[in-house]
């Protein structure tokens, strides 16, 4: 349950490899960056770093059009990074060292550059996480295995035929989900540099001329069933799960859109038993301290075939816990055992990964499966 994202990760790395004709658009990069990480949370206790920096070294395979959803976006790219991050604080927080799948989708193809628009979702090893003898003060990562997220632009331009000069600027984010405490986190805006390979610049895209089918715009209800995973407040104490069930209705707008609208209820165990253990009666709980609560989500997914990725946004209906807020928001993939947009095609299953949080303070990582009809 500890990092369900990063196996969607690869799913949708695989998914998008389907179909690919050899590696003949590899492309091989390497950057160096550096930024500011951000102070999000007046519970920090150990001085904000000023300049953290790392590099990465990565290899990307360029889409040729042997699939529908590659010809949409335009021609993306996809690949895996490697990172190696110095959070600037090297006593307290230490490195990080990371792979991360991601994919680039083009926004602007000119002769001088081409600017695209990345994002990516993996796992680090952090050096130094939280120790409650020998680093205390780190109370933004309790754990060794993270996921890493990052999102941001890259612009490239050419050197040459074969080689490129990239900037860009990226919003980097590295915690567990609340599957280990403490869980704070650490973000980071980062400028990056760097310089692009590509191996064979003379390949050529495939223009295969799709049929195109009308699009049933039609509505479609779903229910989920979701199993999250969190470390009850206090470093090294009880793990709980969480309970999530979901109910809503998604409209298609096009082949690479839908939007979804519904309510999902969520049940914690942890607050139950923190409940029980100062004998507080059931009906004497006050609504932030009650195991339940109600929300209605409204989510976009953006489509690459069988696969998804999901943005959504939560508004609780019932009550807010102690210190979360009313509001929220829910990200991660999502796959479709069957292709969503087949002529006459209702029913469904898929399989989903998610990461819960108020803010930029996690509250779950869950791992969910259900059924379109």
């Amino acid at each position: 349950m500890k990092l369900p994202l990063i196996l969607f990760s690869l799913v949708f790395i695989f998914q998008s490899s389907y179909g690919q004709k050899g590696l003949s658009g590899l492309q091989i990069g390497a950057e160096y960056f550096g930024g500011k990480t951000l102070l999000h949370s007046p519970s920090m206790r150990f001085t904000i770093p000023d300049r953290p920096w790392g590099i990465t070294v990565e290899a990307m395979v360029q889409t040729r059009g042997n699939q529908y959803w590659q010809q949409m976006y335009g021609y993306p790219r996809f690949g895996l990074q490697f990172t190696y991050k110095s959070f600037g604080n090297d006593p307290i927080l230490g490195h990080a060292i990371g792979l991360v799948p991601q994919i680039d989708l083009p926004i602007l193809r000119k002769g001088v550059g081409n600017c695209w628009f990345r994002f990516g979702f993996g796992a680090d090893v952090i050096t130094k996480p939280f120790d409650r003898v020998n680093n205390y003060n780190n109370n933004a990562i309790g754990s060794y295995i993270n996921n890493m997220t990052y999102l941001g632009f890259l612009w490239e331009s050419p050197l040459s035929a074969r080689w490129a000069l990239r900037l860009g600027g990226t919003l980097t984010h590295t915690s567990n989900g609340a599957v280990v405490m403490p869980n704070l986190g650490l973000n980071s805006v980062d400028w990056r540099i760097g310089i692009v390979y590509n191996t064979d610049p003379q390949a050529e895209k495939t223009d295969f001329a799709y049929k195109q089918l009308p699009l049933e715009k039609k509505i479609i209800f779903n229910l989920s069933y979701g199993l999250g995973s969190e470390q009850f407040k206090t470093p090294n104490g009880p793990s709980y799960p969480v309970y999530i069930l979901a109910a809503f209705a998604s409209r298609q707008f096009s082949r690479s859109s839908k939007l979804n609208l519904g309510l999902e209820w969520n049940y914690y165990p942890a607050n139950a038993a923190f409940n029980q253990s100062i004998d507080i009666p059931r009906e004497e709980v006050i609504p932030q301290f009650k195991p339940s609560r109600i929300s209605m989500n409204l989510g976009h997914e953006l489509m690459f075939g069988r696969v998804s990725f999901l943005v959504a946004l939560f508004m609780y209906v019932d009550h807010p816990f102690e210190g979360d807020g009313w509001f929220g928001n829910k990200l991660g993939p999502t796959y479709y055992f069957f292709k969503p947009f087949e002529p006459g095609r209702r029913h469904n299953i898929f399989l989903a990964g998610r990461l819960k949080s108020h803010g930029f303070t996690a509250d779950y990582v869950e791992l969910s499966m259900g059924a379109c009809f």
